[in-house]
This record gives C-alpha cells, structure tokens and sequence, in this order.
C-alpha cells in the first residue's frame, strides 16, 4: 500500500478519535451538534449518518428543537418543533407526578 494512503488514514484515525473523546465529554445536545457538523465537514461520506436530518434520529424534530434551545435559538422554532418539545415537557411532568 501506498505509504501517502496510510499515512492519510492514520491522521483521518486520530482525527476521529480526538472527536470521539470529545463527543463522549460534551455536556449538550449543542456541542455534540458542533461536533457532528465539524466531521461532516471533514469527512463527507459521514452526512448520511450524521446529518440533522439523518434517517437514524428517533426524533428530528425532538433533536432540532433542542439544539435551538440550547443555543438560544428559539425564535428559529417551527411550530413542530415547539410541539414535541412541549408534548415532551408535559408528559415528563405527569411522569414525576406518578
């Protein structure tokens, strides 16, 4: 193999890896957002499976909403996004009260 390729994968490895450590230290939905976004960036075969909008997410709407929230970002909420965050809200309540 040629030695450029390797080299090329090892610096793409602890690049990842130096991502990893940090996703597993964030502390918000925000930041590990920034980060997603910084490795699309960097690696685009990864858009698919780290997009806001990826077809793995539970949620979009969920995740969206509270990324906006937590950049303080409200005023960008669309009306479904504001939904699920509230029905999210009301139905974490009516868990405690259980």
């Amino acid at each position: 193999m040629d030695r450029s390729i390797v080299e090329s994968l090892q610096s793409a490895l602890k690049d990842l890896t130096k991502k990893a450590k940090k996703l597993q230290q964030s502390t918000n939905l925000a930041s590990v957002r920034d980060l997603f976004d910084a490795t699309i960036n960097a690696y685009r075969q990864t858009f698919p499976y780290m997009s806001f909008d990826s077809s793995i997410l539970h949620s979009k709407d969920f995740v969206n909403a509270v990324v906006k929230v937590l950049s303080k970002k409200e005023h960008e909420l669309t009306n479904r996004e504001a939904e699920v965050l509230t029905q999210s809200f009301l139905l974490t309540i009516l868990l405690k009260l259980q």
